[in-house]
């Protein structure tokens, strides 16, 4: 149950399901370039060139941004940010609170008793052990 947290948290960094972004071809002339992009993640998010526009995307739908511009060595720059409404933010909050709010609610579970943080040293413990017991008797 502990390794849960962590695959969900490397699951998300190294597969990015929410938010992901594909460029799918790039056309470029004297003037700028005109980039072809998809959104692979779940969650809509906005895409914008450097100096050039933006384009709202939801999942798995293309779009094309225009660079006016290309920087010294032929490249161009994306950005892309999530891009949700006052109640999608609300509802993802809600969601991410939801293991706060049942820690806070509910609480841990409580870790199981374990005899051996009960017992004081095995020297003492095995020497009291040997006194009383009746096969310890028997041998004297």
């Amino acid at each position: 149950m502990k390794a849960v947290p962590i695959v969900t948290i490397g699951t998300l960094l190294i597969l990015r399901p929410l938010i992901g972004l594909v460029v799918l071809s790039t056309t470029a002339d004297t003037t700028g370039a005109d980039a072809t992009v998809v959104s692979t993640g779940i969650l809509p998010i906005r895409v914008a060139a450097v100096g050039g526009n933006h384009a709202d995307l939801i999942s798995g739908q293309a779009g094309t941004l225009t660079v006016p511009t290309l920087v010294d060595t032929s490249q161009y720059h994306l950005s892309s940010a999530l891009n949700l409404s006052v109640i999608g933010w609300v509802i993802l909050i809600a969601v991410c609170a939801i293991p706060l709010l049942w820690t806070i609610i509910v609480g841990l579970p409580a870790d199981p008793e374990d005899n051996t943080a009960l017992t004081t040293t095995p020297l003492l413990d095995g020497a009291r052990r040997n006194e009383t017991s009746p096969s310890s008797q028997r041998l004297l």
